[in-house]
């Protein structure tokens, strides 16, 4: 009788402590990137260059760091769901780095113009047409 109790309290325990666990990461709060320390801080210019010139050197270089961007704003693009995304590059250029602003930074690009300096910080996605920003927020000079 006492084994059936005792195989009965440790399964209860890993079941709390699972449930506990998938609750903490249900309601964790992604990380700012706006305040993490950049690993890398490079011009739109030398972003598109790199992922241009050699994609598979520059994804094992930049690909989910934390970059700082500096660079001239092309366009402001917002999305059905109101979010901004914001394009960093030469305005005859093919490529641009595509900045997909966070929630808690959306509202900084509202007064961005088209030929405006800025600094964007954010996380590396990778190359498609564009080199993608994700998670990012405005930074001040």
């Amino acid at each position: 009788m006492k084994t059936k109790q005792l195989i009965f309290l440790v399964l209860a325990l890993v079941l709390l402590g699972g449930l506990s666990y998938g609750l903490y990461q249900y309601f964790r709060k992604a990380p700012d990137l706006v305040k993490a320390k950049a690993n890398m801080v490079l011009t739109d210019m030398e972003l598109i260059k790199a992922y241009t010139t050699n994609e598979a050197k520059s994804d094992s270089l930049y690909l989910d760091k934390v970059i700082k961007v500096k660079g001239t704003v092309k366009s402001v693009e917002k999305d059905p769901e109101g979010f901004n995304t914001v394009y960093l590059g030469a305005s005859d250029g093919e490529n641009s780095v595509s900045c997909a602003m966070s929630k808690k930074h959306n509202a900084e690009t509202e007064m961005l113009k088209v030929g405006d300096k800025a600094i964007f910080q954010g996380k590396c996605a990778g190359f498609m047409i564009d080199v993608s920003l994700t998670e990012c927020g405005l930074q001040k000079e």
